[in-house]
């Protein structure tokens, strides 16, 4: 299927077209009920006609399509395959069997690609001594990897494309490949991988572009809207894909807030490190809550939470590469640049410098810090969007070197510890259970200080309710698939969760033990089996919280 050109294909569906008269479509439906034929048998004709009119646009369209990465595939005999760079736009593949005498001259496979059509071409030797030819040289070209396969195998590349990026590709074992080349290759050859030569046929997969919705909702940010747009493509031998590459915009109704990300990450982007891509944007008027520095911070319920909220900007950039440990771990190691600036908070509990323990400047300007970020990752889940099963570990030290006048130096480290159990037989029911711990180092700022939350680590309590200088929590879910809710617009597993939370957090000149406490529950529905949706209700000594969550909290 790989070797006929587009006019080829073209050629088959006007024939095709051609003999799909209206006579035939109208005969193939004499064999229906009348009954039947009288519900949908004259639009079902309708359209197979509209159809059949088009096939040659299907035709070009897919064989487009498929000509975007072409296999072509030798076998366990030898062969010679020739690429030659014929001009920008233009690249012939011949593979010839290379007889016992070792001759060239029967074609087993021939075609002439596109360059606007073809980004890559891939050939496969596999078994016996194959030879691999590339000639030509031209300004623009398709990307060809070779990949030799078994036994001794002749790479001679001639060509050339101009651009600093190779044009040739190979791979095979480094041992028993001889490469001749002026300059365009890149060696990949290896003796340490075993899957080198290894040919995939289900390795196809689609590249994915889709838009995003994002909804949650907690008394302190109100209803909290967003959307975006997520684009994943495929590439080879990338898993579980090349590239994914997400954004998304978000607004607080209650506080009028806003912030946007984009996130990234590139397979294989310098080696075998990955390159992660982080961008944050909180502004303007971005909110969050602070009651203090404390484990016994007051909320007085009788006073506008307004009062102890908090408008500031931010903008963080962290970019940082990612390096696979085994199977289910990776190591991050990272830079971040990130920007600061309290705004206009008059008559607000972060100004009240009497009694919030802060330094005045800390409402002068903007704070500009340049740092680095490690990081440790730790992953067996059995499912990525509702885990019955595996455990998951984190960890992050972020360091924070202030730049402008009065940006201090500080840290931070923080890690949690997730187990997973099915505790039925049926695996109905499951436990998951968090532990997780934060410290922060130097002259941090309120806005670096450790935090327990109330819509993530503590539930029950306010957004942001404690800060201090370090921060421990402990979460409990227990969660129980009541029934399968079968309908045509929203089939979903419906269940149902309890959880839970304890924490606490440690500031300097502070004496206490006091253990805050919240506990709750609601439903979960897993719609499609795609995302998790949850509506809960939370319950604290302070206050009593309904939450709305796409996706499970850990």
């Amino acid at each position: 299927m790989t070797e006929p050109d587009e006019e080829a294909w073209v050629k088959q569906a006007n024939e095709l077209k051609a003999a799909l008269t209206d006579e035939v479509i109208q005969s193939a439906f004499e064999t229906w009920p009348q009954a039947i034929f009288n519900l949908s048998g004259d639009e079902v004709i309708r359209r197979l006609k509209n159809r059949r009119d088009k096939l040659d646009i299907y035709a070009r369209d897919y064989f487009r399509f498929l000509s975007k990465t072409v296999n072509i595939l030798g076998s366990d005999k030898r062969e010679y395959f020739l690429v030659e760079r014929l001009d920008d736009e233009h690249t012939k593949v011949t593979m010839f069997k290379i007889s016992d005498k070792d001759n060239r001259d029967e074609i087993k496979y021939q075609r002439t690609f596109n360059t606007s059509i073809t980004e890559e071409i891939r050939l496969y030797g596999f078994d016996q001594e194959d030879e691999f030819e590339i000639t030509g040289e031209v300004d623009k070209g398709i990307l060809i990897r070779i990949i030799g396969g078994k036994d001794k195998d002749l790479i001679t590349d001639n060509s050339s494309v101009k651009g600093a990026r190779k044009m040739t590709v190979v791979y095979d074992k480094a041992k028993s490949t001889t490469i001749h080349s002026d300059g365009e290759t890149k060696d990949l050859t290896s003796n340490k991988d075993p899957n080198i030569n290894q040919y995939n046929m289900e390795e196809f997969d689609f590249d994915v572009r889709m838009p995003l919705v994002s909804f949650n909702f907690n008394p302190d940010d109100g209803i909290f809207i967003g959307g975006g747009f997520m684009k994943k493509t495929d590439g080879f031998r990338k898993e579980p894909y090349a590239s994914k590459q997400t954004l998304l915009a978000n607004y607080a109704i209650a506080t009028s807030s806003y912030n946007l990300s984009y996130k990234a990450e590139f397979v294989d982007a310098i080696g075998t490190a990955n390159l992660l891509l982080d961008l944050d944007v909180k502004a303007p008027n971005f909110v969050n809550n602070f009651f203090g520095l404390g484990n016994e911070t007051d909320y007085d319920k009788d006073i506008e939470l307004t009062y102890y909220r908090t408008r500031y900007q931010s903008y963080l950039v962290n970019p940082a590469l990612s390096f696979q440990v085994g199977s289910k771990a990776h190591f991050i190691v990272g830079a971040r640049a990130w920007n600061v600036e309290i705004e206009e908070n008059a008559g607000r509990f972060v100004t009240d410098f009497a009694n919030n323990g802060l330094n005045p400047d800390i409402i002068e300007g903007h704070r500009t810090y340049i740092g680095s970020n490690l990081g440790f990752h730790f992953d067996t889940r059995d499912n990525q969007v509702f885990a019955k099963r595996g455990v998951t570990f984190n960890t992050q030290l972020i360091y924070d070197n202030g730049v402008s006048g009065n940006a201090r130096n500080s840290a931070r480290w923080s890690s949690d510890l997730t187990f997973r159990w099915i505790l039925d037989g049926l695996g109905r029911t499951s436990m998951a259970t968090r532990v997780g711990y934060s410290k922060s180092f130097g002259d941090f700022e309120f806005y670096q200080a450790s935090y327990l939350d109330g819509f993530n680590t503590l539930r029950g309590y306010r957004r942001y309710r404690f800060a201090g200088e370090s921060s421990f929590y402990h979460q409990l879910d227990l969660r129980v698939d009541l029934f399968e809710w079968r309908n045509y617009f929203l089939p979903a597993r419906v269940g149902l969760l309890l959880f839970n939370d304890i924490g606490r957090v440690w500031a300097e000149g502070e004496d206490s033990n006091k253990l805050h406490h919240g506990f709750g529950g609601g439903i979960y529905l897993t719609p499609f089996g795609q995302f998790a949706v949850n509506f809960l209700v939370a319950k604290s000594e302070e206050t009593f919280i309904p939450m709305f969550k796409l996706g499970f909290y850990f």
